[in-house]
């Protein structure tokens, strides 16, 4: 099954290169309004795309921000693991311009290196999995887990993507594996798996103290003074 799939993908490489290119001509910036239509034209392009190599699902979700995309394939059976893959579609603003040696949006290979805004952040990893699954779906027409792909449009955004994905994904939920295809390689040679994040933490900190300034000798160790309390707050 390996063989057949690692064939396919190496008899399919330019159009699999020329897939990539496609998606990354749009200009989908997620933090500039204008560019909403191409967030919503890089959604249609992955649930499109991942609908027409086989997934039993793609589908574009609305959330409160953005949309996601997901599909799925559940061939191996209802008792088989389920593996769920995460990638972001949307990518940062291209300022400067001038330090760019081609447009953004128009990809130029040079060497062995794709150029173009989201080529490595995360539209070139998110494909590779793509690409990787259609692999399997063409050349073996199977997986040994039920399969999920999972791509937000804003990973830093805090928009709530994971109750319209729970309650969608119901038969498949919650899964046993968790692939973030969002990070770099130590090298063309050697990939890398990453099995653990510490995310954001978002929180506000109020603090209250004296209304005038308290010389230290008489208040220290008193936990009255702004500094203590903030020292406090800090190491919490």
């Amino acid at each position: 099954m390996t063989d057949a799939a690692l064939s396919y993908a190496q008899d399919h490489r330019q159009q699999h290169l020329q897939s990539l290119t496609d998606l990354l001509r749009i200009p989908s910036i997620s933090t500039l309004a204008e560019h909403e239509p191409d967030m919503e034209r890089a959604a249609l392009w992955l649930a499109d795309y991942l609908q027409g190599i086989g997934m039993s699902r793609a589908e574009v979700m609305p959330t409160g921000g953005h949309p996601l995309v997901y599909a799925e394939w559940l061939g191996a059976g209802a008792e088989a693991p389920t593996l769920l893959v995460y990638g972001h579609y949307d990518v940062q603003p291209v300022d400067p311009l001038a330090e760019w040696h081609t447009p953004p949006f128009e990809p130029a290979v040079r060497g062995d290196d794709l150029f173009a805004r989201g080529s490595s952040d995360d539209k070139g990893q998110v494909f590779a999995v793509v690409a990787a699954a259609e692999a399997h779906l063409k050349a073996a027409a199977s997986y040994r887990s039920t399969s999920s792909c999972f791509s937000r449009a804003r990973k830093r955004s805090p928009a709530p993507v994971w109750p319209p994905l729970s309650s969608a994904t119901a038969t498949c939920w919650p899964p046993m594996l968790f692939l973030i295809c969002d990070q770099a390689m130590l090298s063309p040679q050697v990939p890398l798996i990453m099995y653990g994040l510490r995310g954001l933490a978002y929180m506000e900190v109020e603090l209250r103290g004296p209304a005038r300034t308290c010389t230290p000798e008489l208040w220290r160790g008193s936990g009255q003074t702004r500094s203590t309390c903030w020292s406090a707050s800090w190491r919490s």
